[in-house]
């Protein structure tokens, strides 16, 4: 059994300046490593836990990256190609990106002001801890 290491690299020039809101916030899902050590390839991962009080209005905080981000609740449910059940979060300030005006690919799920809506895994939600 001979091990193969295969190199990857990427520089600024391989990234994308335009950010798509269908997968930058979810990518991180995969870091975060939630799966069972013995989880095999081919099979479906078992959802994560998922704080049952959160609900449609709840008062929620979400990491990204180094920061935290505040919120409401507005939508929650099943997004196209998202594994998991997902938020639509108003937040209490805007950002630059991954945000929309609560349009998730051309469709909308909710409506607030532009750069304030952001959507993520529910399970990646927790109450606000201030």
């Amino acid at each position: 059994n001979a091990r193969v290491e295969i190199p990857v690299k990427m520089d600024k020039s391989m990234a994308s300046e335009r950010v798509d809101l269908s997968s930058d916030i979810f990518s991180r899902d995969c870091a975060t490593n939630r799966g069972s050590p013995k989880h095999s390839p081919g099979t479906p991962e078992p959802p994560p836990e998922i704080d049952k009080s959160l609900e449609v209005g709840s008062m929620v905080q979400v990491r990204k990256g180094a920061m935290f981000h505040f919120g409401v609740i507005r939508w929650i449910g099943s997004l196209p190609n998202k594994a998991h059940i997902c938020a639509g979060l108003e937040l209490e300030e805007e950002i630059p990106h991954p945000s929309s005006n609560g349009m998730f690919d051309g469709v909308r799920y909710f409506s607030c002001p532009p750069f304030r809506a952001l959507f993520c895994y529910l399970h990646d939600c927790s109450k606000d801890s201030r």
